[in-house]
């Protein structure tokens, strides 16, 4: 090899280093754009309330378009909240990623009485009051998660056994039981009365 051919791969490879550290660079940041993105997903899953802003609303293009590529890490951070708390907002990513994987947690959730929400207003013996999905606001925003993900009513897509169908019936034979009125609303949900 001539000495002109050698310094011309030299010059070549030489003109190439800026460009491998700009990927090196890139890379780098589009990790930090990444590990920012499961974060403010993170803290969108463990968001207790349940006034929780539509995914469309909290989550820019390009981070939905980062977390769609990373479901794995966002479908642990899932389980782990709705295995533990209550989680709206990992129901609601369930339902916008379509995210089956967890379903069977979501459904549990769903047929537990769980956390009790004030009746607002002054007491009432409507009905319509007592068992609008506004007074059962946990409940409601996974009833609308889990349609949307399974795209089918809720009576269609929870069936429950015979154990569940149980635990609801005798909940809702006992007016003095703290969860009466869930269980009176969500069998009506599940259409077992």
């Amino acid at each position: 090899m001539n000495n002109s051919s050698y310094l011309s791969r030299i010059s070549a490879t030489f003109a190439l280093v800026p460009l491998l550290l700009l990927n090196c660079v890139n890379a780098e940041e589009k990790a930090d754009e990444v590990a920012r993105t499961i974060a403010k997903a993170a803290n969108y899953i463990y968001f207790r309330s349940f006034e929780q802003d539509p995914v469309v609303d909290s989550f820019t293009k390009n981070e939905l378009e980062t977390l769609s590529k990373h479901l794995g890490p966002l479908n642990s951070l899932i389980r782990g909240a709705i295995g533990v708390q209550h989680s709206i907002g990992g129901a609601m990513l369930m339902a916008h990623f379509s995210l089956k994987d967890n379903f069977d947690y979501l459904r549990s959730t769903m047929l537990a009485p769980g956390r009790f929400y004030g009746w607002e207003g002054s007491y009432t013996n409507d009905e319509d009051t007592f068992y609008s999905d506004e007074q059962y606001v946990y409940h409601s925003k996974y009833l609308k998660a889990i349609e949307k993900l399974m795209n089918a009513p809720l009576h269609e897509v929870i069936i429950l056994n015979n154990r569940e169908r149980k635990y609801i019936l005798d909940i809702s034979a006992n007016p003095n039981h703290e969860s009466y009125h869930w269980s009176i609303w969500i069998g009506r949900k599940l259409r077992i009365f």
